[in-house]
């Protein structure tokens, strides 16, 4: 199995293509207005196929809600909740640093201290996918080899963002919903002309996916704002 496994992941480096990791790796040190729209794409593309491979190899239907935790322990990659003094640090991504009690060189620590209450498990899911897109874009495709500290803050105000927020976070949505999921939801639902329309027709799709996959709503209306303006230029309605 293990053998297997090796050859898989040898196979999803080599279907990598340079263009690939030029794109990726421009995105990691920049943002995704950088990018033009033909390369969003791509950069969707590509860390779609590295997604459905760690779903595949940890063993899940990549149609369903994915089990973080379980991929993570696949990739021997170590979570621990403990409760931050500044609430709104959400997580953190330690590899090859140490960590006290760690048992792995790679460990994501989660704020225990989440607020709201009533969304704790969907927060601490979104800030594990993101930290774990850190890790796979950094060590996987921009080859990284090196010490990583990731510091990811629920608010921006006064921090300054994380280097590759928007790339974590575009690989984030794949992990956790999937490209495909997300433009069938969205074409399903959103089929008027009329702008306030579309606006509810999109608040909808927002609503339906947060509950499939149990992802905070206005984390999807952000992927949204992305995904959707690529979708719209296919379908003729960019304005």
């Amino acid at each position: 199995m293990c053998l297997r496994r090796k050859r898989k992941e040898i196979e999803l480096m080599e279907n990598l293509t340079t263009n690939d990791k030029s794109l990726a790796k421009k995105l990691l040190n920049g943002k995704i207005c950088d990018l033009k729209d033909m390369e969003v794409r791509s950069v969707l593309i590509c860390f779609q196929k590295i997604a459905d491979y760690f779903l595949e190899k940890s063993g899940q239907d990549m149609q369903s809600r994915p089990q973080l935790l379980e991929i993570l322990e696949t990739e021997g990659v170590e979570v621990h909740s403990l409760p931050f003094e500044d609430t709104n640090l959400g997580g953190a991504l330690l590899v090859n640093v140490e960590v006290a009690g760690a048992k792995s060189n790679k460990v994501i620590m989660i704020n225990k201290n989440f607020e709201p209450k009533d969304e704790e498990d969907k927060r601490k899911r979104c800030t594990l996918a993101k930290m774990f897109g850190h890790y796979i874009i950094r060590q996987i495709v921009a080859e990284e080899k090196e010490k990583i500290s990731v510091y990811s803050y629920k608010s921006e105000a006064g921090y300054d963002p994380e280097r590759g927020r928007d790339a974590a976070n575009l690989f984030a949505a794949c992990l956790l919903i999937s490209v495909g999921n997300f433009e069938e939801t969205y074409s399903t639902i959103v089929t008027s002309d009329n702008e306030t329309m579309r606006t509810s027709q999109e608040e909808k799709v927002c609503q339906v996916l947060a509950a499939e996959f149990a992802i905070i709503p206005t984390k999807i209306k952000e992927w949204l704002g992305t995904f959707k303006k690529l979708w719209e230029q296919e379908r003729g309605h960019t304005k």
